[in-house]
């Protein structure tokens, strides 16, 4: 019965009821302490005392209050009142899109419009380990202000579940274990949900395009006469093409969905962000322009390939005909991969020559092996560059004649007419380059570092200090010369916390200490003719004229192309310009989108750990039961600690603060997890620890006016290794290992010089350190007695990083420069034997950092947890736009 009219829960008071399903009652009511309506979902009293019921009851409020979207219901309360629960939520004005269907389809605008918000809240879910798993038109409100998904009382984390029983229930299937789980409702359940195997992210892009399907035709994807019937048909049937029953809906759309509705889920749209960006580029392509290929595996993508090789055609006889068809008017054509390769965005992925004419770019082939490729805009074909394995961030010579890039954790340089690379500067971070007219290179060399410059012949490195920027923590990266030759662009990346994220500044290096800003809130920016900067900003490419006597822009920016690849931690977007009018950049996903996977020795995968996300730093328990990892918020680029159940993949977010929390590190016990948070100042990082229950508050262990960082404990429990950040001469921030005293406070430095040492991990025993040291000029693994510390033992030979050890001490892994998982043998002795590194396999982890390890390896060594880079993430051609500056 529904609670009457004036009833009081709490200090809410029932106004009218709004509706009920499976799992509660909803009532609209009236907070009597701030005078405004909301929301009350009660728990059925029939059901208060199921312990099953009150615990899906609890998850939900968990779930929802953990998904902070303007396209999801915010909850504002949880409460118990005469032995129901109630959720109190926010109050939606509007129809449910179930009711809006009722009327007729939705015209085609609406469709993309709403579809693309459902997938962005989707995606925010997703990213949180929440499958909603009954995405439906009466989950979905549809409000002024566009869409709002609801109920995730049928969500959960994702984690592997077992086929079992079928039942119906008009239109609500049961598939669960023998005390059953509510999975969804018949009709827009993924075929993966009826047969009982586990469901993911993909699932519910299966629903979602069912949704699609429904408001572009006004008819369902799949339904019988029955619910089996039903269920026969998604197991099965394909829908009637979308043309047959709403000729209007544009080919691209059609194509989405179908992408959406595949039987198989790799065969689907990869991710919901994938998905959004997608329908708003439809939404927003010209008539004329197909949309770029969907990042899909097998069928699909043959499917679809015939029509992006006509697109190239065309866009090639526009190319040979003329240079652009006719003078100011804008040309949009999609550039192939070779045959047989993909596409690697992030860290800079393409370069556009300066006249325009010649476009570089990172592609892989079938086995992950990463190499520069070279096309002439005027040919059909593009040609590799031998010897630029694990090539990334290219920029060109002035005379388009060489290549600049990096690779192995160096700068390198290559000629188009042949040859080998030249190796011209240590550089550990591929933030970027570029190629003066007077034959001097600017370039990132690490994370933590001022720009550097070097002889493009070959020569010494050495910084362009600039003056003014803030902390010592400051990130710069990303420069490009200005055409004066004097002035160059650069990036400066203030460290994740609070403030802004970054800052395009102007460097002078006849004058290295002025800087001018120029735009907060940016990534990287080309000058790119004709007066005007390009650069991204919020997953959108823009542009805005520069003057070069002021060193400011001046006017109105103007948005150039939407849903342009972005790279979340490295603050860079897959982009390049020259100075002729053209354009090039990569349509669709994330750049760097992984998941935790299990792989053997031999590099054969075992299993994956949770959904795909921005994860970084996975650290294993002790007894191996849990991980803990960072789970970055792409929009944000703040990151938070989860914790996930290793054997049920069940996920639980740790911190919540709004700074960015990193490098977590479990107690010798398991008891509590250790991390740096930068909820401080801007810049800084400190220790931090909680425990691992997640109840109660953190601890503040050891403040730091830079960053300081936990990267291991002793077995006693009693100690932390930990790396504290302190400047260099040349102004980059380099690591210091030091011991913090979990009983005194107290740290004691234990290898303070002027090197960069980091990435310290302890053997099980304690008497034992491997850490990554920079000493020789490329960072190496080391091993030492501890705490003792004197003689040391060099591990890893040409470039290593990241050592683990095995428990028993007797094995230790790390990671070269073109992150191929090494082993070592190693016996304490007396005396100590190293043995000589073994290639294990070659992975496709994310590429190191200064901190933490991208790996982690079970206690007997035998199994290998990657953060592993997810291939097909943006779209599968390069956008090339002609004349971008025309209207």
């Amino acid at each position: 019965m529904p609670i009457p009219s004036g009833t009081l829960l709490g200090p809410y008071e029932v106004l009218a009821p709004l509706g009920a399903g499976g799992m509660g009652e909803v009532h609209r009511a009236r907070d009597t302490r701030l005078g405004r309506e909301v929301a009350i979902k009660v728990l059925p009293a029939r059901l208060s005392a199921d312990p099953d019921a009150q615990a899906r009851f609890e998850r939900e409020a968990r779930l929802v209050s953990s998904l902070q979207h303007p396209n999801i219901c915010t909850l504002f309360d949880v409460g118990g009142e005469a032995g129901s629960r109630y959720l109190v939520m926010e109050l939606i004005e509007g129809e449910s899109l179930a009711d809006r269907l009722a009327r007729g389809r939705l015209p085609v605008p609406e469709v993309l419009k709403l579809g693309a918000q459902i997938a962005d809240a989707l995606d925010r879910a997703h990213r949180a380990g929440v499958v909603h798993r009954d995405l439906k038109p009466a989950n979905v409100m549809v409000t002024k202000s566009g869409a709002k998904l609801v109920d995730f009382g049928l969500a959960r984390l994702t984690l592997p579940e077992t086929g079992g029983l079928l039942a119906e229930d008009g239109r609500t299937l049961t598939i669960g274990t023998e005390r059953g789980a509510i999975l969804g409702t018949v009709g827009y359940l993924a075929p993966e949900q009826v047969r009982g195997a586990p469901a993911d992210a993909r699932s519910d892009l299966f629903a979602l395009g069912a949704l699609l399907y429904e408001a572009a035709s006004g008819r369902r994807a799949f339904q019988g006469d029955t619910a089996v019937a039903t269920l026969y048909a998604v197991l099965n049937d394909e829908p009637p093409p979308l043309a047959s029953v709403a000729p209007d809906v544009p080919p691209a759309l059609e194509r989405a969905v179908h992408v959406c509705l595949a039987k198989d889920p790799d065969e689907r749209w990869q991710s919901a962000l994938d998905l959004a960006r997608e329908l708003r580029w439809i939404a927003g392509a010209p008539r004329a322009v197909s949309a770029p290929v969907a990042p899909r595996r097998g069928a699909a993508l043959r499917w679809a390939a015939g029509l992006v090789a006509a697109v190239a055609l065309v866009a090639l006889g526009a190319l040979l005909a003329g240079r652009g068809a006719r003078p100011g008017a804008r040309v949009v054509s999609a550039i192939d991969p070779p045959p047989g390769a993909r596409l690697v965005p992030g860290h800079g992925p393409m370069a556009l020559s300066v006249d325009g004419r010649q476009l570089a770019f990172v592609a892989a082939d079938s086995a992950g092996n990463a190499s520069l490729w070279v096309r002439a805009l005027d040919s059909p074909t593009a040609r590799p560059l031998d010897g630029t394995h694990g090539a990334s961030s290219p920029f060109w010579s002035p005379d388009g004649r060489s290549l600049g890039f990096f690779a192995n954790g160096k700068l390198q340089r290559i000629e188009l007419a042949g040859g080998s690379p030249q190796v011209l500067a240590d550089a550990i971070w591929p933030g970027g380059g570029s190629w003066g007219r007077d034959g001097t290179i600017l370039f990132a060399r690490r994370m933590g570092s001022v720009i550097n410059r070097v002889p493009a012949g070959g020569g010494t490195a050495t910084p362009v200090e600039e003056a003014g920027l803030g902390p010592v923590s400051d990130w710069q990266a990303w420069p490009q010369w200005l055409p004066d030759g004097r002035h160059f662009l650069f990036l400066s990346l203030f460290g994740i916390g609070n403030g802004p994220r970054s800052s395009l500044y102007v460097g002078d290096v006849a004058a290295p200490h002025e800087v001018h800003l120029v735009l907060r809130d940016v990534t990287h920016a080309v000058p790119a003719g004709d007066g005007r900067l390009l650069y991204f900003r919020a997953g959108a490419l823009w542009s805005q004229r520069f003057d070069p006597r002021a060193l400011q822009v001046a006017g109105e920016p103007e948005r150039v192309a939407d849903q342009v690849v972005g790279d979340a931690e490295l603050l860079c977007g897959s982009f390049s310009a020259s100075a002729t009018g053209v354009a090039a950049y990569l349509h669709g996903g994330s750049a760097e989108l992984s998941q935790l996977t299990w792989f053997d020795r031999a590099g054969r995968v075992q299993g994956a750990i949770g959904p795909p996300g921005y994860i970084y730093s996975p650290r294993l328990s002790h007894d191996g039961r849990h991980v803990a990892e960072i789970l970055l918020d792409s929009a944000s680029g703040n990151g938070d600690v989860w914790i996930y159940d290793v054997a049920r993949g069940i996920g639980d977010r740790f911190t919540f603060d709004p700074a960015h929390e990193g490098s977590p590190v479990w107690s010798a016990d398991d008891a509590r997890v250790f991390f740096m948070s930068q909820a401080g100042a801007r810049g800084q990082g400190d220790v931090h620890a909680r425990p691992a229950s997640g109840a109660g508050g953190d601890q503040r262990l050891l403040p730091s006016t830079t960053i300081a960082a936990p990267l291991d404990v002793t077995p006693d429990g009693r100690s932390l290794v930990v790396m504290l950040g302190h400047p260099s001469g040349s102004g980059a921030m380099l690591g210091s290992l030091s011991v913090l005293s979990l009983d005194t406070g107290r740290t004691t430095p234990w290898l303070a010089r002027a090197f960069d040492d980091g990435q310290a991990r302890l053997s099980r025993d304690g008497r034992w350190i491997a850490w990554t040291s920079d000493e020789t000029g490329e960072r190496e693994v080391y091993v030492s007695r501890f705490p003792d510390g004197g003689e040391k033992w060099r591990v890893s030979t040409g470039g290593g990083a990241a050592g683990v050890w095995r428990a028993d001490g007797r094995e230790l892994f790390y990671v070269t420069n073109d992150l191929r998982l090494m082993s070592v043998t190693f016996s304490p002795g007396p005396p100590v034997a190293i043995g000589q590194p073994r290639p294990l396999f070659q992975t496709d982890m994310r590429p190191l950092d200064s901190l933490d390890a991208p790996y982690d390896a079970s206690a007997d060594g035998q199994r290998i947890l990657v953060d592993r880079m997810l291939a097909g993430a943006a779209s599968s051609s390069i956008t090339l736009d002609q004349n971008w500056r025309a209207p």
